[in-house]
């Protein structure tokens, strides 16, 4: 574990080497979390969790913010496979609401960066992320160089097939709607509790008209700074 400003974060680098009971406390905090920001079934949630054994299949990571005895954020990134370039997917990531502007948000990225990658890497680097949350798509686009899809373009050509590519990848079964990168039916028994603004409006207007079922998702992918 590692302390940053009166927080302490822990990183689990491979989530599928955890034994039964880390796996059940890890499971456990990400849930404590989870209800202070969504509405949900929570057992119904923990079954279709185990049942993909999410998030504990090979190239699964977790990141924990602490403060005291319980965890106040989490992120989950999924190390994607692609060859000579490497992408990570942002499979998951909740901040309790008392953290928020404490720089928890930021902290976990960092560490989900600094793991998630190689040491050596030299290839292009992308993140992905799946939201209808203006905040978060804004927080993962500033971390990149140009992203795809983004309020004024699809983005280029070779960006909006990284994008389909990963999106093949991470949800094999799940309907990518090009070029708009849309996912329907995403969230289906999860609802915000307070969803998130962007500090540009531009980004909340153009979510709101691509994505005005509160049920669906864009899926976005950056080409990292």
């Amino acid at each position: 574990m590692q302390r940053d400003e009166g927080a302490v974060l822990e990183v689990i680098g491979d989530a599928s080497a955890l034994s039964d009971p880390e796996r059940s406390r890890v499971l456990t905090d990400i849930l404590d979390v989870m209800e202070t920001c969504w509405d949900f079934d929570r057992d119904g949630v923990a079954q279709a969790f185990g049942a993909e054994n999410f998030p504990f299949q090979s190239g699964y990571g977790v990141v924990f913010c602490h403060r005291g005895r319980r965890a106040v954020g989490y992120s989950i990134f999924f190390r994607v496979p692609l060859g000579t370039d490497h992408a990570l997917y942002r499979a998951g990531a909740a901040v309790r609401p008392e953290e928020r502007g404490r720089s928890c948000y930021r902290l976990l990225t960092e560490i989900m960066l600094r793991e998630g990658f190689p040491a050596d890497d030299t290839g292009t680097r992308y993140l992905a992320w799946r939201t209808r949350n203006p905040f978060v798509w804004q927080f993962n686009a500033r971390l990149c160089r140009e992203v795809a899809p983004a309020p004024l373009s699809l983005g280029s050509a070779h960006l909006r097939e990284a994008c389909e590519r990963i999106a093949r990848i991470v949800y094999p079964r799940q309907l990518l709607l090009v070029p708009k990168m849309i996912m329907r039916d995403v969230y289906l028994h999860l609802s915000e509790k307070r969803p998130g603004t962007a500090l540009d409006p531009t980004i909340d207007a153009w979510l709101s008209r691509t994505i005005p079922n509160p049920r669906d998702a864009i899926f976005a992918v950056g080409m990292l700074r």
